[in-house]
């Protein structure tokens, strides 16, 4: 993960851990109630709204719906969908991660970039270690987005898209996706709460450049209010919530008492200190 270079800080999180659901049914649990959401089946306006940290759209141009409807085919989405380009820990391996990663001090100058490709309306883009994204409200087809991105990292496309490295996402699916993502779904560690702050982060980043407009700012504002339902209707969260908490409690089932044993950790970063902590509070000593 260090290698990559994006933003991955994690939360200390203390004490035991509860008692974990199966993986697999608590994603089924949280894509059930994204599903409900998108329905209508279900409202988010008993939700608080997005954190005062989070930016706030102008007057008149954001509504925190009840639902995110699905487009009419009479609608002016129909020919300007939303659009989501990118590659995650699961389609590219960190060698081509590193290579499209976003510096915190080059994102304003990306997105004033981005915001000027030809017929992209709206843009965000999304950088960390396991993924990067780009949010895309743009007429016609989404073939600049990728020439644009290979560009600027200074790589050929057919890199990008060697293997299936690169997905594409329009309309209904792009949204979906961007709900997995809020929520923790799309994540190396199903539940991680930190991808939810740094999509705040991208949010408040592309605001202050003024490359988002009231489809993103709707979007990205219900994805936040879903990601709170999610997190308060099922239980995502129970799991480890880290990759350093994953690997202690493997730890665990292998090590009936940590007191008796030492640990060798490689590596300098915030995730091996995390892991260093983890360790000391399940009652390792030496390490």
């Amino acid at each position: 993960q260090a290698r990559a270079g994006g933003r991955c800080s994690e939360r200390e999180h203390g004490g035991e851990p509860p008692a974990a659901p199966n993986e697999a049914t608590t994603a089924a649990r949280v894509r059930q109630e994204i599903g409900l959401i998108e329905q209508g089946e279900t409202s988010l306006e008993d939700d608080d709204q997005a954190s005062p940290s989070v930016p706030q759209a102008p007057s008149g141009a954001l509504v925190i719906p009840a639902r995110f409807r699905r487009q009419s085919r009479g609608s002016r989405h129909t020919r300007m969908p939303l659009v989501v380009i990118g590659i995650n820990h699961r389609t590219a391996p960190v060698e081509i991660r590193e290579k499209v990663v976003f510096a915190g001090e080059d994102l304003p100058e990306a997105l004033r970039e981005l915001a000027g490709v030809a017929g992209v309306r709206e843009a965000l883009i999304v950088s960390t270690c396991n993924r990067t994204e780009l949010y895309s409200f743009i007429e016609g087809s989404e073939e600049p987005l990728v020439d644009w991105l290979a560009g600027w990292h200074e790589l050929a496309s057919h890199h990008l898209t060697r293997g299936g490295a690169l997905y594409r996402l329009q309309g209904h699916a792009a949204v979906r996706h961007v709900f997995a993502v809020a929520c923790g779904l799309d994540s190396l560690v199903i539940g991680e709460p930190q991808i939810l702050g740094q999509l705040k982060d991208a949010y408040r980043a592309a605001f202050e450049q003024k490359t988002t407009g009231p489809y993103l700012n709707r979007l990205l504002q219900t994805a936040f209010s879903v990601a709170k339902r999610v997190r308060t209707h099922t239980r995502i969260g129970a799991n480890a919530v880290s990759v350093a908490s994953a690997a202690v409690s493997l730890a665990r089932t292998v090590f009936e008492r940590f007191a008796d044993h030492t640990a060798l950790l490689l590596g300098a970063g915030e995730t091996i200190a995390l892991a260093a902590r983890h360790l000391h509070a399940n009652g390792l000593r030496r390490m």
